[in-house]
């Protein structure tokens, strides 16, 4: 369990005991609990646990049970303001900003009405039930939207798809709730692209330094049998780069490419663990869009009800722009609708008609 652990040691959940989540109160819970652990004792001694872990775990307690006693679905939020921080894996790893106004939403009858992505995805107003056709709910062909208020059921299936007939049938027919969206609230890992992004915006890895971004991608997305391996190849790597195309770098700024390289080491031993087979893409965040499909499992545009109405992939519908760009020229929205996206690649208008997924994967 150690990939989960260190992954908790670091997420927003750190301070909310295992217990609260994976067994429950009561002796009902304290009972099964036990019996499972049972289990996890067998296969651990004998060798039988399965690397990686699968996920989801099927049989794990309800959202109702979980997050919803401290995050109350029905609770109206204003609309959030997000920055995200990107540097590009150019020489001068350029700085590049985009400002979000996120419309979190919610709300319920005791406020008169709901809306927003809480809203619309947590059965505030609407339920949405869905069939996966893998095991890691990364692929839904189906979806059926209840109007709570109205009534009105639809029926969207992706393009290609067949009606699920079967799978419906057998009841694997799957309610939306929280976790099928924020599903890895308390054990994240992050990829090489956040991390090194994160790690340069607090100045832990000098920006200033040629090419770290490009080099630390590279090094951080190679694949590596164990964890001393990768910490020693990830100092060779980024020393071997610095002293073949910068050798004044290795000079000069000594300090700042060991204290990379140990950022560099951390960012591996906090996201990777060979042993166990596990790393960012092992198990995907669905909260967001950039490096996994997560969104656009459903919203890619695709899914389509028999009345030719389709699942939006509107970016303006769960978030708008309000600034984007570099720190010397940043561009601000005037008005509500927020900015047209710019992509700081030079991709062109290329990028209109993907995912982002399709080029961005999270590594090199």
């Amino acid at each position: 369990m150690e990939p989960d652990a260190v992954a908790h040691q670091h997420s927003p959940h750190a301070r909310t005991p295992c217990v609260a989540c994976h067994i429950g109160p009561g002796s009902e819970a304290f009972l099964a609990a036990k019996l499972n652990g049972l289990r996890q004792v067998y296969d651990v001694v004998f060798d039988r646990v399965p690397r990686p872990i699968p996920v989801p775990i099927h049989n794990l307690r309800p959202a109702t049970e979980t997050c919803q006693v401290c995050h109350w679905p029905e609770q109206y939020y204003t609309p959030q303001y997000r920055r995200f921080v990107h540097f590009q894996s150019d020489e001068a790893n350029t700085r590049w900003e985009v400002h979000l106004r996120l419309m979190t939403g919610g709300g319920g009858p005791h406020l008169g009405g709901a809306g927003g992505i809480h809203a619309h995805h947590s059965g505030v107003n609407k339920t949405i039930e869905y069939v996966a056709a893998d095991r890691e709910r990364n692929d839904i062909p189906w979806l059926r939207v209840t109007d709570r208020e109205s009534g009105l059921v639809t029926e969207y299936l992706a393009s290609g798809a067949s009606r699920p007939d079967d799978a419906i049938a057998g009841g694997a027919v799957r309610p939306m709730d929280c976790i099928d969206c924020h599903n890895r609230p308390a054990h994240r890992y992050l990829d090489p692209d956040q991390s090194l992004n994160l790690h340069m915006m607090l100045d832990k890895i000098d920006p200033s330094l040629p090419s770290i971004k490009k080099i630390g991608l590279q090094v951080l997305s190679a694949h590596y049998e164990t964890t001393e391996q990768a910490v020693a190849a990830i100092a060779d790597g980024v020393r071997a780069f610095y002293g073949a195309e910068h050798p004044e770098i290795l000079d000069r700024r000594a300090p700042d490419v060991n204290a990379a390289v140990h950022h560099l080491q951390t960012i591996y031993r906090r996201n990777f663990f060979p042993r166990m087979k596990v790393r960012w893409d092992t198990y995907p965040d669905h909260s967001g869009h950039l490096a996994t499909p997560g969104c656009f499992r459903c919203h890619d545009g695709g899914h389509e009800a028999a009345s030719g109405e389709v699942v939006t992939n509107d970016c303006r519908t769960c978030h708008a722009i309000v600034a984007q760009g570099t720190a010397e020229e940043m561009a601000h929205a005037t008005d509500e609708a927020g900015l047209d996206f710019v992509h700081p690649g030079d991709v062109g208008d290329a990028w209109q008609g993907m995912a982002c997924t399709d080029c961005h994967g999270g590594g090199a």
